[in-house]
This record gives structure tokens, sequence and C-alpha cells, in this order.
């Protein structure tokens, strides 16, 4: 039976409704995440991943979409507010217009520009992310710098286990 490692380091945020924890063990970066009733874990082994961190600034990837979405909703609104069909169904029009306010806000809310830690795979690849303004830069730091030091450990390790593997062999 295989014996449960403590966890090293742990850091929790949240954003909206999601929250998120990435932990780190002995041998792997740990993701879980729940919205609600939907929860995830993924893991990594922390041998593959890169010491290396990266930081993005930028908007949430939907933002554009949801941009798009508002004008042409509130497009069709308009549209249908000035056509003949008014008169006959005259609640349409607002009703298409409460959706595309909707959109809009969440567009706005979307528009803010965010930072993220990420944390990538040997192949330079996004593994796992950090979401400022969910936690402290403190947490953030402490949790990278563990995370750091958790990863060159691997590493060392794995190559160490290599070698022996090639002397014993």
């Amino acid at each position: 039976m295989a014996e449960k490692s403590e966890d090293k380091c742990v850091i929790e945020w949240s954003s909206g409704k999601h929250t998120f924890t990435l932990k780190i063990d002995d041998q792997y970066l740990v993701q879980e995440w729940k919205h609600g009733a939907d929860a995830s874990r993924r893991h990594w082994q922390l041998k593959h991943l890169s010491p290396k961190i990266d930081y993005s600034r930028g908007r949430e990837k939907d933002c554009f979409r949801f941009w798009i979405a508002t004008v042409i909703t509130l497009a069709l609104a308009a549209s249908l507010f000035f056509s003949s069909i008014n008169r006959h169904i005259p609640l349409l029009s607002p009703l298409i217009a409460l959706i595309g306010l909707h959109l809009m806000g969440k567009a706005i809310r979307r528009s803010k520009v965010k930072t993220w830690t990420v944390i990538q795979k040997d192949n330079g690849k996004c593994a796992a992310y950090i979401t400022h303004g969910g936690c402290s830069e403190e947490e953030i730091n402490r949790f990278t710098e563990c995370f750091v030091y958790a990863v060159e450990k691997a590493k060392k390790e794995s190559i160490q286990n290599k070698s022996l593997e090639s002397d014993t062999g």
C-alpha cells in the first residue's frame, strides 16, 4: 500500500464562482478546481515540469466573442424595434435588448486586464496557472519559491536515479 505524502505548499484562490487549489507534494503538482457541484483534478510529475516561472497579462479568451455577440444582439433588437414585426410582437425587441445588455455585462467583466503566473511543462506548454487578484502577492511568491525548489529537487533525484540505474545495469 502506497503511503500518502504530505503537501509541501498549497495556494488557493477564487475567480467568480470558481475555486482553484494548487498543491505540491513529494512527486506531483496537483491542480483542483470547483464550480458548484462540478469538481475536477489534474496532476503532473514535478520532474516533467520546468522550474522557470512565467507571467502573462491580458484579457480572458472569450472577451472578444462576448463583444461581438453584444453588438449583434443589440443591432438585432434595434432593427426589430423599427420593423413592422414590432407592431405584432411588441415585447420581442426589449427582450432581445435585455439579452444584449446581459452579454454586454459579461463582456465588460471579461475586458479587465488580468495577470497570471504560469507554470510550464518542460516542453514550454502551460501546465497550470495562478490568477493574480484571487490571492496576495506574498502567497504567490511563497508558492513559486516552493515550486521552483521542489522541481529542481525532483529533477536532481531523477538524474541521480538514472545514473544509479546505468551504473548497476
